[in-house]
């Protein structure tokens, strides 16, 4: 009996599928790991792993590859998710993965499974198995995938549709596919929606209901409100089975859908029956794909969106007021983003912060919106490859311009072997008016051009559009920038604030380490034991509020440094403690925040002492105020 081990962070509903199948088949084993130490433990014949096409999940996995390549030599890496769609020949290679599944793999698994566990493997046989990847004499295996599973076969597929977090939580699975055409994404699962049905749904949601510790469902479809009626009838029902005093419901929905231009129709234009059925059906969180909240923005992300940016402010409100918190995830400014655009979105987004702030979640990619990754299949990736805007490495932006045509040779052509250096990038687009996240730099933008626009003695009709919409605008541009940099000083003065009150308790840095010192060598281990236990449970609430745990980070982040520099110079005891002693009160809640500047919350460490003029160029200004922030 050959062991697998299915290694992933958080649970996956693709590791419930193959333990099932493998479970009911009866001639192996699959256990889910967490963690390297457990699979090192277990030292299983397969590892399998999702990878995803991203820059941070990629560290990861690869990290993980290769500490299972040199500590657990025989045992083979299975790997599949998305990047085997997007790049699957330089993620084979760059993982250095013994198998892959391309596309959905639900029923060619277990045919893989049982052929790799023979003591020769026939790669004929391989050969006939849909999506699979391999590498015979040198050279990789790429088979054609396996049709997309029809609405029927998952109807009947006999295996757990959700997978537990481990926690008194369970996502949930109720379809594949998406019919939108969001230019960031290569909808893996296609266009076509291929949903269970209600009834099916109804019925993994009483199987769940029977572990009495699981209080949390949290549907796993990109859009559980995509189809009016579909959506009445699953919520409908879960309240007439009471499955709403059972659960409570968490899900990913578009604004749209509870958007209408029919002003008469709705109230507002928001569907307050909706909001009153979720609510009532024991919804309490909803997050939404919003990526901006410039209406410029919105479409050029989202080309059939029927929302505005104001539409999604109401709608946050709206559901708040009803005790359904509101998820926004996030993009930064696009390659065709104007500089005002990006200012006024930034500028909306913390005006929801502010006022909203016990409505929303201020997720990571909340309070920073994430750079926009170019994924291969993407409208924009498209767009990069034609040269109609650059494109750069998302760790090394400073390249001139990436070789994205080399990306499309690697995927066309099979490489002969897996220890070639393939070329992996991560690409970001870049702003074709240099536009950033910034919006100190985007208003500098905004300045420079108009007083250039101003000088010129000859204006093209196109400048002098441009030059009569930014004197209109500027104005408005400038007050939008005071009220960030307000609200920004306001977020590092109640970080301040939260720093001080933890020293105090603490009784400083410097009581902190002369009490630390005088332990025995076993309390000292225990200290530092519960410095990184609240580390790690700051950690924990990054998903809910950055801002909170991020304060808590930087502070036991500090105490953990100033121990670290106590135990390594055990000659200058004395000299280190009497140093932190030294450091006044001010001085090491400074070089706590100092921290952020490293952190992708950096936007929030620097800001202006004073509002900038609204009324004539503020540009000098902000070109001192840029070189000063570095």
């Amino acid at each position: 009996m050959a062991i697998f081990t299915f290694l992933t962070q958080t649970g996956s509903i693709a590791a419930e599928y193959f333990h099932e199948s493998l479970l009911k088949d009866g001639r192996h084993r699959l256990i889910v790991a967490t963690s390297m130490e457990e699979v090192q433990k277990l030292r299983p014949d397969f590892v399998m792993m999702t990878i995803y096409d991203h820059y941070e999940e990629y560290l990861l996995t690869k990290a993980w590859s290769e500490e299972i390549k040199k500590t657990l030599p025989s045992t083979k890496l299975i790997m599949g998710g998305p990047a085997f769609r997007s790049r699957p020949v330089a993620f084979f290679n760059k993982l250095k993965a013994d198998y892959a599944l391309r596309g959905e793999a639900d029923f060619t698994f277990l045919a893989l499974a049982n052929e790799i566990t023979k003591k020769k493997p026939d790669p004929e046989r391989l050969k006939q198995i849909p999506g699979i990847m391999f590498l015979e004499d040198g050279h990789i295996f790429i088979n054609v995938e396996y049709p997309r599973l029809s609405r029927s076969q998952l109807e009947t597929m006999d295996f757990k549709h959700y997978c537990d977090y481990g926690y008194d939580m369970v996502s949930v699975f109720t379809d594949r596919g998406c019919p939108y055409g969001c230019t960031f994404c290569s909808r893996v699962f296609g266009k076509a929606i291929r949903p269970l049905s209600v009834d099916r749904i109804i019925q993994i949601l009483k199987e769940i209901s029977q572990n009495q510790r699981i209080k949390r469902v949290m549907f796993a479809s990109d859009n559980m409100t995509y189809n009016q009626r579909r959506t009445e009838k699953l919520f409908g029902r879960i309240i007439r089975e009471k499955l709403n005093k059972r659960f409570d419901f968490l899900l990913n929905a578009r604004i749209d859908n509870f958007i209408s231009g029919d002003r008469d129709r709705l109230s507002r234009g928001i569907d307050f029956h909706l909001i009153d059925l979720l609510k009532r059906s024991g919804v309490v969180k909803i997050s939404f794909g919003t990526e901006s909240f410039n209406d410029a923005e919105i479409k050029r992300l989202k080309p059939e969106a029927r929302y505005s940016g104001i539409d999604a402010m109401r709608l946050t409100r709206e559901l708040g007021k009803d005790g359904i918190t509101v998820v926004h995830f996030l993009m930064g400014p696009s390659p065709d983003a104007l500089p005002e655009e990006a200012i006024e979105s930034t500028y909306r987004r913390l005006v929801v912060m502010d006022a909203y702030a016990d409505y929303i979640e201020v997720s990571r990619l909340f309070a920073n919106p994430i750079k926009i990754y170019l994924i291969r299949g993407s409208t924009l990736y498209n767009r990069a490859l034609a040269n109609d805007f650059k494109a750069v490495e998302f760790d090394d932006p400073d390249t001139k311009r990436v070789n994205i045509q080399r990306i499309e040779q690697i995927e066309r052509q099979v490489l002969p072997r897996t220890d070639q250096n393939t070329y992996l990038p991560f690409l970001v687009s870049v702003n074709r008016f240099g536009t950033s996240s910034s919006p100190y730099h985007n208003l500098l933008l905004l300045e420079e051009e108009l007083e250039k626009l101003q000088k010129k003695q000859q204006r093209s009709k196109k400048e002098q559009q441009r030059f009569e919409m930014l004197g209109r605008k500027i104005r408005n541009c400038r007050k939008q920038v005071n009220k960030i940099n307000r609200t920004i000083r306001k977020i590092n003065e109640e970080t301040k604030i939260k720093l001080k009150k933890m020293l105090v308790e603490f009784g400083g840095a410097g009581k902190f380490l002369q009490e630390f010192s005088q332990l025995p060598l076993h309390e000292k281990r225990e200290k530092l034991f519960e410095l990184t236990k609240q580390f790690e449970q700051a950690s924990a609430l990054s998903p809910i509020n950055v801002f909170e745990a991020e304060t808590l980070q930087m502070f036991y982040i500090y105490f953990a440094n100033a121990v670290k520099e106590l135990i390594s110079s055990p000659d200058k005891t004395k000299q280190v403690i009497k140093k932190y002693k030294r450091l006044t009160q001010n001085r090491t809640i400074n070089n706590m925040i100092r921290s952020r500047e490293n952190s992708s919350l950096h936007i929030y460490t620097k800001f202006l002492e004073k509002d900038l003029p609204t009324n004539r160029f503020s540009a000098g200004i902000l070109k001192k105020y840029m070189q000063n922030a570095g």
